[in-house]
């Protein structure tokens, strides 16, 4: 699923050294993640606050771009990361229209980063909670349904099924919450094939995609797990 013949990678690093000539193999790994996670934390949202706090001044994109300059798949990738680590930062913070400005322009920068679709869902569910409509619920399922179903990295193509598990877990929050037990119980399950598939990658690649929010770490796969199997029970 990682290749075109379906077969994983021998070896992710090995891949890159080619595209990133002269670099160490991990080089642009480690500054993809130090850009996507060199977030400035956003001040907590007063209680009671009648308009929303300032919000942090847009992503150095043109940075990013000079950093990676010649490898323009690596720019996209970083840019791609920044600004959903920025989206995730806001809806933390309480800030979704903030979040869902940032998650509109990180599309518009590679619309096939897996990360993007999950962050969105958790702040459509958010809006949902809070005003009680349940049409974001039904958007952010929508958002799903039509989301691309794979996902380029620097040359590797990998499958939602491969490496979505973090996906999955949202849209079976939706699911959940729009009152269907049967498709929170089937997302779930596609979670932990994702998950386990996701596994088997070389470690670089694996790491990545857990840094990024794609994979879950080992104490969020085992609640997964432990919530599918509730949910099958009641």
């Amino acid at each position: 699923m990682a290749t075109p013949d379906n077969q994983p990678p021998p070896s992710f690093a090995h891949h890159q050294e080619r595209l990133l000539a002269r670099r160490t193999p991990n080089l642009w790994l480690e500054r993809v993640m130090q850009a996507g996670f060199s977030v400035p934390d956003l001040s907590p949202r007063a209680p009671g606050e009648a308009s929303p706090a300032p919000i942090a001044p847009p992503p150095p994109l043109e940075a990013l771009a000079r950093r990676f300059r010649g490898h323009p798949e690596a720019v996209v990738l970083a840019q791609a990361l920044w600004l959903a680590k920025c989206a995730q930062r806001h809806l933390r913070h309480g800030r979704l229209l903030s979040a869902q400005a940032s998650l509109a322009r990180a599309l518009a920068v590679k619309a096939d980063f897996f990360p993007i679709y999950s962050i969105h869902s958790a702040v459509l569910r958010e809006m949902a909670l809070a005003g009680g409509l349940f049409t974001h619920l039904r958007q952010a399922e929508d958002r799903f349904e039509a989301m691309p179903r794979r996902m380029r990295l620097l040359g590797f193509s990998l499958g939602l099924d491969q490496c979505g598990a973090l996906v999955y877990a949202e849209w079976a929050a939706v699911r959940q919450l729009l009152g269907d037990a049967a498709g929170a119980i089937q997302r779930l399950g596609q979670a932990l094939a994702a998950q386990e598939r996701g596994l088997s990658l070389p470690d670089d690649l694996r790491q990545f995609l857990m840094e990024s929010g794609c994979l879950a770490d080992p104490e969020v796969a085992a609640h997964l797990a432990a919530f599918r199997r509730r949910l099958a029970g009641s």
